[in-house]
């Protein structure tokens, strides 16, 4: 049995924009791992990936973001078909 997958925004509240749109298979532990991402900025251990959103938490401090599931799929394939028509979109759009 495959796992829901959920998808994801983040938000930055000072400045009004959604700044990340994820997905994730338990969406609460994934917000958690942004956030001790964002704290370690800097550190000299760092074993992970820093996106632009942990630069933006760091700065503007993490009470400015909303963390929000939008949407939850049954299957990673039932996200992928949903996701099929915006990305062509996006494709027609760049050529």
């Amino acid at each position: 049995m495959e796992k829901v997958v959920y998808t994801y925004t983040i938000t930055n509240n000072v400045l009004g924009e959604i700044v990340y749109v994820g997905k994730s298979i338990n969406p609460k532990n994934r917000w958690k791992v942004h956030k001790s991402n964002a704290k370690s900025i800097g550190n000299s251990n760092e074993r992970f990936v820093v996106y632009n959103l942990h630069r933006h938490i760091a700065e503007f401090g993490i009470e400015n973001f909303l963390f929000q599931v939008v949407a939850n799929y049954d299957c990673e394939a039932e996200l992928q078909e949903q996701l099929k028509p915006i990305c062509c979109m996006k494709y027609e759009r760049m050529i």
